[in-house]
């Protein structure tokens, strides 16, 4: 079985975007939330949380456009990628919460490293 996931960066056009990529044959959407400083990605999708910035999406702007995006595509798992440094300036276990409430099913944190103990082996 093949899975099509879908990255978009959370703006105000996202959760119509998300409907249509999942209308198109996406199975699950990852939802961007824009860093200043995005060392793990590449230039298009740096030019894209720029954008979001300008565009005043800042951590509770992206939770209310995951959450809307939700409310569209409710059967879509909606997994949102951002950096630690976003989680330790809102609260680790608040974005959890929030997170969770506004319809995560995952969450990708593309800088977080594993801690000593947390990777087992075979």
């Amino acid at each position: 079985m093949k899975t099509l996931v879908v990255y978009l960066m959370s703006g105000s056009q996202t959760p119509e975007l998300a409907t249509a990529a999942v209308e198109g044959g996406a199975d699950i959407v990852e939802l961007g939330f824009p860093f200043s400083d995005p060392l793990a990605d590449g230039p298009v999708i740096r030019r894209a949380a720029e954008r979001a910035l300008r565009e005043g999406m800042r951590t509770r702007a992206c939770l209310e456009c995951l959450e809307r995006t939700h409310e569209l595509v409710p059967d879509v798992p909606l997994v949102p990628m951002t950096y630690a440094a976003l989680l330790e300036a809102y609260g680790w276990e608040r974005f959890a919460t929030d997170a969770r409430d506004a319809g995560a099913s995952s969450l990708i944190v593309a800088d977080l490293k594993p801690t000593a103990g947390c990777i087992s082996s075979p």
